[in-house]
């Protein structure tokens, strides 16, 4: 008996399981819980204990149903403490494995929602850019000077490096000067260079054997003043520039169609009768005047009001040049950028019978602008220090040897005599 009452309570206990999950599938969606699921079942279980201990008690004994009351009463407690426990906790534990479950997927339709959300955005910036690759620069209308009733346009001048008023001659001078020094500069060194294999490498004493040549040749560098370069083209703030170095002030004045003035202020150190170093300040200014008839230039330098030094390149034809400054001489045959002929002259000695410069003031019998010479006026022996001639590619050094006496201590000076350098 007892077995099957067991039997009948496990079977109503499982249908009221059935029961509590069906609903608490439902009762979200009506606001009920979960618990108040489990209560129901609860009584109903009640109820039908109840009712069937009140069916089988009508065919018994009284004594029957006292024995049998008592023993169902600690069995029943028993077994429905028993399998409401473990009803419940099933019950609870289902409800909240559901509620996780929906907590689940609500946390994947999040992330869906997230995916499909950041993809969409993604498609749209993709839009956008599109969009901003699509779109159109309006194309801006030319200046026209006329939309402007009273306004007066003046075109920008040329640029200066097409203002070309010397810078041909100026870079074809430089261009011979600059082949006159390698030349010579060369043959020297070729000459010099068994001498030097005699001596030990950095052995001072190979500079005072006789056969020795010291040349160091540049003639002619510097004659422009360092501004021909910018002035040729008219450039004055490019000439400031090159020469604001070289002196504590400048101003550069164009004083002709093709001539030009630069004023200096520049700071000079010297000794005094005592050797006491002093440092003052020295005005002066340079010339730089072109003749473009005849292609020449004439370069002067003044201090103080005096003439300081001269320079004149003066073309007389037929791929000749003359050079003429302070200290040098020079007729020189140029061709297809080589030096077919020259003669030269050099005089470290500031002498107004060489220079023709007498005073303060130079000489009228100078050679710019279309003046000419010969050979012999840059060969004259008196004025010179020494001589260099280029013919044949063959480069001769006429020089006079100079000796010093230990016993006199006077130096000795020979006699003239050339040397071909190559």
């Amino acid at each position: 008996m007892k077995k099957l009452l067991a039997i009948i309570i496990a079977a109503l206990m499982l249908l009221s399981l059935a029961a509590c999950k069906d609903k608490g599938q439902t009762t979200p969606d009506d606001g009920a819980k979960p618990t108040d699921a489990v209560s129901e079942t609860d009584n109903t279980e009640k109820d039908n204990d109840d009712k069937d201990t009140e069916t089988e008690d009508e065919g018994k004994t009284e004594d029957d149903k006292d024995a049998e009351g008592d023993a169902e009463t600690e069995g029943d407690k028993e077994t429905e403490g028993d399998a409401e426990t473990e009803g419940d906790k099933e019950t609870e534990g289902d409800a909240e494995g559901e509620t996780e479950t929906e907590g689940d997927a609500e946390g994947e339709t999040e992330g869906e929602g997230d995916k499909e959300t950041e993809g969409e955005g993604d498609t749209e910036g993709e839009t956008e850019g599109e969009g901003d690759a699509e779109v159109e620069v309006p194309e801006i209308p030319a200046f026209d000077p006329g939309a402007f009733e009273g306004f007066e346009f003046t075109p920008p001048p040329a640029p200066v490096e097409n203002e070309n008023l010397f810078i041909d001659a100026y870079n074809l001078y430089y261009e011979i000067i600059g082949k006159m020094n390698t030349t010579v500069n060369d043959a020297a060194t070729a000459y010099n260079a068994p001498i030097l294999a005699k001596y030990p490498e950095g052995d001072f004493s190979v500079y005072m054997d006789p056969d020795y040549l010291s040349i160091m040749f540049s003639a002619f560098m510097g004659w422009d003043g360092y501004t021909g370069a910018y002035l040729g083209v008219n450039d004055i703030d490019g000439a400031l520039e090159a020469v604001s170095g070289m002196y504590k002030t400048c101003d550069i004045t164009k004083t002709g169609d093709y001539s030009f003035r630069t004023d200096y202020v520049m700071e000079m150190t010297t000794f005094d009768a005592s050797f006491n170093m002093v440092t003052q300040d020295v005005s002066g200014y340079n010339t730089i005047e072109y003749d473009p008839a005849n292609k020449a230039f004439s370069c002067k330098s003044y201090s103080d009001g005096a003439l300081t030094n001269f320079t004149e390149i003066v073309p007389m034809g037929d791929d000749k040049y003359l050079f003429y400054d302070s200290y040098n001489r020079a007729i020189v045959t140029y061709k297809n950028g080589e030096i077919v002929d020259m003669v030269y002259s050099n005089n470290m000695k500031y002498s107004a019978d060489y220079t023709t410069v007498s005073g303060n003031d130079q000489a009228s019998a100078t050679f710019y602008p279309n003046g000419t010479a010969d050979a012999s006026w840059v060969n004259d022996q008196s004025a010179a220090a020494y001589l260099i001639s280029i013919s044949g590619g063959k480069v001769s050094y006429t020089y006079q040897p100079v000796t010093f006496d230990m016993t006199t201590f006077q130096s000795i000076t020979g006699d003239w005599t050339t040397v071909t350098l190559n």
